[in-house]
């Protein structure tokens, strides 16, 4: 197996998805191969951080949001 066939499965198992392959191999070439042990381990971490960081702040606009409503139902009302 090669390092980038290696990597896509390991990519879709991360994500939860069908690895397209066999596990049996890919776990064999993980054995052999410090390239793909150090990507699977980095992969884990990003994919670890973007699921479990923080969501970024936003702008609370409940206010506009809520005078465009109003605005649109009183247009509606008179039209």
């Amino acid at each position: 197996m090669d390092c980038e066939r290696a990597r896509e499965s390991l990519s879709a198992r991360l994500d939860g998805d069908s690895p397209g392959v066999d596990p049996v191999e890919v776990e064999a070439h993980l054995g052999d191969c410090a390239g793909c042990r150090q990507w699977l381990e980095s992969a884990h971490a990003l994919t670890r951080y973007t699921r479990l960081g923080p969501a970024p702040l936003i702008a609370d606009r409940t206010d506009d949001l809520v005078a465009a409503v109003l605005a649109d139902r009183a247009a509606r009302a008179r039209g």
